[in-house]
């Protein structure tokens, strides 16, 4: 198949690998305030989840930020070789995506 694209593209071999990171805004409830749910399914066994609660003070950017860091420290504390940054964001629809680059762990 032949590149259409404008700019040349990089071989999927090169591409940097991370985790994944999904954040969506879920309305509020009688029960529960609005919150923002950060998911990063690491395997067919293992889902991190976490919830913030949505603040309208931050933009909704900076919402889903603070979700998505808050399922990077669950990460971290089960993970003793690596620590993880978030390297770039995109969206879709009402989800943003977050991924993430691993780096090892600092030693103590």
């Amino acid at each position: 198949m032949a590149n259409t694209l404008l700019l040349p593209q990089l071989n999927s071999n090169d591409l940097q690998r991370g985790l994944l990171i999904t954040t969506k805004y879920v309305g509020a409830t009688d029960s529960k305030g609005s919150r923002i749910v950060a998911t990063c399914k690491r395997d067919s066994d293992t889902t991190f989840r976490a919830y913030v609660a949505y603040d309208d003070m931050h933009g909704s950017l900076d919402a889903h930020y603070l979700g998505a860091l808050a399922v990077l420290r669950k990460i971290e504390a089960q993970n003793e070789h690596f620590a993880f940054t978030i390297q770039s964001v995109g969206s879709a629809a009402d989800t943003y995506a977050f991924i993430t680059e691993a780096h090892p762990r600092p030693r103590n």
